[in-house]
C-alpha cells in the first residue's frame, strides 16, 4: 500500500490530506498551508473562496500568494468583474506588477466564466481572480477541465450559500471576517480527511486595506469590457502584449 501511495499521488487513505504532484504556492499562513494538500494554493486546479459579501476579506488572504506567485511565476494579474475598482497605491503595496494588472468588467455570470474559460485555455501562466454571484456546476467544471492543462493560480469568489451546491472545484473555503483583522477560515471541501475546526488567521492589514478605495482608469486607457474579449485580445493578454494600467486620482 505504501508503495501505491508513493508512486500514485491521486491515492492517498481516508484519514490522512493528499500529496500533489503539481506545484503549489503558499498562502503566506502557516495554519493555513498545515491543511491544504500539498502545503499551500494548488497551481492548475479551480478554488473556491467562499464569503458571505465580496470585497471584505478577498484581499487580506490572497494577498501574501498573490505577492510570491506574481512575482516568481506570473507577471500577469486578472480580475474578472471585482467587488471595486483595483486601487493602483494598494496594489503597489503588495508589489504585484500593476502594470502588467488586467481588469475585465464584466455584469453578467455567464460572461465571467466565459472570460475566465478563454483566459485559462491559453496555456499561460497567470494569476487569475473572477467573482461570481451566481455560477451553474457546469461553468465551475468546464473552468476545472481547463485548469488542469494550465499553470496558472485561480480563484473563484463564491458567496457563502453556495457551500450548499455540489462543485467541481477540488478545494472550498469559507472565509468570514471574525473579529478586527482576524478572519475565520473553513475548509469546505479538500483532497483530503475533513478538517473539524475552522482556522482563525490574522488578516493582512495597513495598504491592503485600501484595496477597497475607488480611483478612475488612466485615460485614454480603460477597463476591458467582456464583450471587448476576443481570441486576438486573449492572445495578446496571455503573451503579456497587452495591459491595463491603473492611476489614483
Amino acid at each position: 500500500m505504501q508503495d501505491l501511495l508513493q508512486r500514485v499521488p491521486a491515492v492517498w487513505p481516508a484519514d490522512a490530506v493528499a500529496t500533489r504532484s503539481s506545484n503549489v504556492v503558499s498562502s503566506g499562513f502557516a495554519a493555513l498551508d498545515a491543511v491544504l494538500p500539498g502545503g499551500g494554493w494548488p497551481v492548475g486546479d479551480v478554488i473556491e473562496l467562499l464569503t458571505p459579501q465580496f470585497g471584505v476579506v478577498d484581499w487580506s488572504v490572497l494577498s501574501p500568494a498573490a505577492k510570491a506567485f506574481s512575482t516568481d511565476h506570473a507577471p500577469r494579474v486578472v480580475m474578472i468583474g471585482p467587488p471595486n475598482e483595483p486601487y493602483l497605491p494598494g496594489l503597489r503595496r503588495m508589489d504585484l506588477p500593476v502594470d502588467r494588472v488586467h481588469w475585465v468588467v464584466a455584469n453578467k455570470p455567464a460572461e465571467r466564466a466565459w472570460v475566465a474559460e478563454q483566459l485559462v485555455k491559453c496555456s499561460s501562466a497567470m494569476l487569475l481572480m473572477v467573482w461570481m454571484s451566481h455560477a451553474r456546476a457546469d461553468q465551475i467544471r468546464r473552468l476545472q477541465v481547463c485548469a488542469q492543462s494550465s499553470s496558472s493560480l485561480i480563484f473563484v469568489f463564491r458567496p457563502e450559500l453556495a457551500a450548499r451546491e455540489s462543485s467541481a472545484s477540488p478545494l472550498r473555503l469559507v472565509l468570514r471576517p471574525k473579529a478586527v483583522n482576524q478572519i475565520e477560515v473553513s475548509i469546505h471541501k479538500r483532497r483530503g480527511a475533513p478538517v473539524p475546526e475552522p482556522l482563525v488567521l490574522q488578516s493582512v492589514s495597513g495598504g491592503i486595506d485600501h484595496l477597497v478605495a475607488r480611483i478612475k482608469p488612466a485615460v485614454p486607457v480603460e477597463p476591458m469590457h467582456a464583450t471587448e474579449v476576443t481570441s486576438d485580445v486573449v492572445g495578446r493578454m496571455a503573451s503579456n502584449e497587452a495591459h491595463f494600467e491603473l492611476v489614483s486620482e
